[in-house]
């Protein structure tokens, strides 16, 4: 079990700095336009604000792995073969075989975002009430 999750994380690391970036960004952003660094609110609404929007990507990320963009990308990424470019099911079908060597591509980005959805729990706790 070991052996697959650090196969895993060595395949897939490049997401999970990308997916990573992309919360902190979002929570510097956040921050910027409150105008306030320094407020533990500010931190909470902008980790929230971040990993929802990771989590978000990541829903994405897992719509297309099952296929449900390939009728939009299907004109980007048709491929040209002798008798011209391939139809729509021929494309279909060689989508299938790459994504059957990266199914679970999308996780990073969930993972990511739910770390981030915790922390902002984490720090709502000790927000003072009153």
């Amino acid at each position: 079990m070991g052996q697959v999750i650090g196969n895993y994380m060595r395949n897939h690391w490049v997401k999970f700095i990308v997916a990573f970036l992309i919360a902190f960004a979002n929570l510097a952003i956040f921050n910027s336009a409150a105008g306030s660094w320094t407020a533990l609110i500010s931190y909470c609404d902008g980790a929230f604000i971040g990993g929802a929007s990771v989590v978000f990507i990541g829903g994405l990320s897992w719509v297309n792995s099952l296929g449900g963009f390939d009728l939009a990308s299907y004109y980007f990424g048709r491929k040209k073969t002798e008798s011209g470019f391939e139809d729509y099911y021929q494309y279909v079908d060689r989508k299938k075989e790459t994504r059957r060597e990266d199914r679970f591509g999308f996780l990073p980005y969930l993972i990511v975002g739910v770390l981030y959805i915790i922390v902002a729990a984490v720090l709502l706790a000790f927000i003072p009430r009153g």
